[in-house]
């Protein structure tokens, strides 16, 4: 069984029950999501407030004609958090911000294990 790997995203969460066939993957990193957990921020305002707003395992990937992305990742099942969770006054979050390139690469793997500690504690994702 292939290790559960965690990815960030910045953006926004619309899980929508649909019956959608996954595609063949070959070399695509959308495919290679499939089976990973995404865990989904926002941030807000000047100076920036962030929040963890969800996460969820990919389930299927398919290209996006109608929202103006080159590609959907989504589940049939998530996690939206009610409320948000704030995260931009949390010790470590700086050291992930930049890790992240201040979230403007957009989907990128996190590869500091402590992070991923930290964020499963704070959303009791087990």
């Amino acid at each position: 069984m292939q290790k559960v790997q965690e990815v960030v995203v910045k953006g926004i969460y619309n899980s929508a029950a649909k019956s959608v066939k996954k595609p063949i993957c070959g070399f695509s990193i959308m495919c290679r999501l499939i089976g990973n957990r995404i865990w989904l921020f926002q941030g807000e305002g000047k100076p920036r407030k962030y929040i963890l707003r969800g996460t969820f395992i990919a389930d299927f990937t398919r290209a996006d004609t109608d929202d103006g992305f080159r590609h959907v990742v989504s589940d049939q099942q998530g996690t939206l958090f009610k409320p948000h969770i704030p995260v931009g006054t949390l010790a470590w979050f700086e050291r992930f911000k930049k890790s992240q390139g201040n979230f403007a690469v957009g989907l990128q793997r996190i590869s500091d294990q402590v992070i991923v500690d930290e964020l499963k504690r704070i959303s009791g994702i087990v």
